[in-house]
């Protein structure tokens, strides 16, 4: 009797820290469904997590954290939005680049009077179509880009598991709406690990396309 209720206890010990781990991801603005694919373990998507946290917490601590968007695939950052000068826009990088676990950093954050709040009704629709409309596109692994509008602009950033695979997502990108569309994808068959055998990383050749012809 003593053992099975100490083997309860350590059950419910086990299923409170799942919920945690849950709530965590989804208050942090994770779709629990969509960003634990076979590609990507929990562990790179916690990584990643913990990398966007930190980096926004950083914004928060300079007041930037609503005028700029932080995005993150296997160590990969896109950071968008608009700001009024090239200082914040540098200060926003800096303070990027400081974060642990940051492989590669790309800076799409504009410089421009222009308020994003007239574009943002647009730019949520749009996001959430062609997000739908990925899931739903056979030969897309949804799963594997992270997407961003902002202020027209569709920004991709993730993996392709074939150039077939890349053209399909960016002709769906072109009938979305949006006036340009920047890809930040690495072109790669398989994903491999790192020496450790914990962090993915992409395998092959990087396809990149900036700006793509709407």
């Amino acid at each position: 009797m003593i053992l099975r209720i100490v083997g309860m206890m350590a059950l419910a010990s086990v299923l409170a820290g799942c919920a945690s781990l849950v709530q965590t991801a989804i208050s942090n603005g994770i779709n629990v469904g969509r960003t634990l694919p076979a590609d990507r373990s929990l562990y790179n998507v916690l990584d990643d997590l913990s990398i966007k946290n930190t980096i926004n917490n950083a914004l928060l601590d300079e007041a930037l954290l609503l005028d700029i968007n932080t995005d993150v695939y296997q160590g990969m950052v896109m950071l968008t939005g608009s700001v009024r000068d090239a200082a914040t826009r540098q200060k926003a990088e800096d303070l990027t680049r400081k974060v642990d676990g940051v492989r590669e950093l790309y800076n799409e954050i504009k410089v421009t009077d222009k308020s994003w709040l007239k574009s943002l009704p647009k730019d949520t629709w749009i996001e959430n179509t062609l997000g739908a409309r990925m899931v739903l596109a056979p030969g897309v692994r949804a799963v594997n880009y992270q997407l961003r509008v902002a202020n027209g602009v569709v920004y991709i950033l993730g993996i392709a598991k074939s150039r077939a695979e890349l053209d399909r997502v960016i002709a769906l990108a072109r009938t979305s709406g949006a006036h340009q569309i920047v890809s930040h994808v690495f072109l790669s068959e398989a994903i491999v690990l790192d020496v450790d055998g914990m962090k993915a990383q992409p395998n092959g050749k990087r396809a990149k396309k900036k700006p793509v012809p709407p």
